[in-house]
């Protein structure tokens, strides 16, 4: 199984079982933490923008909660997509 199918699999199954579970909860979350998630989330969109729409949905869902969840501003937001887009744009090359 390639690792796009795995990495897929894995955060199609995690993603609703950690959001749903009691013990998390994006408000209680720490910003930091709140912080990472979204960019792990644009990460992975970015990463696998050919996937299905149902993961692209999915990641783009999980990224804009915890954006919601969060009190950093926009431009921090701004400057991880950045720094996202050109890490990966770094590691095709």
């Amino acid at each position: 199984m390639g690792i796009k199918k795995l990495s897929y699999l894995l955060f199609l199954f995690i993603l609703p079982i950690s959001c749903n579970a009691e013990k998390h909860s994006f408000k209680s979350a720490s910003e930091e933490t709140l912080f990472k998630n979204f960019t792990l989330s644009i990460c992975l969109g970015m990463a696998y923008k050919d996937a299905s729409k149902e993961f692209i949905n999915q990641v783009s869902s999980a990224a804009n909660y915890y954006r919601e969840f969060s009190h950093i501003s926009l431009e921090a937001y701004e400057e991880a997509r950045t720094t996202v887009k050109n890490g990966l744009k770094k590691l095709r090359k």
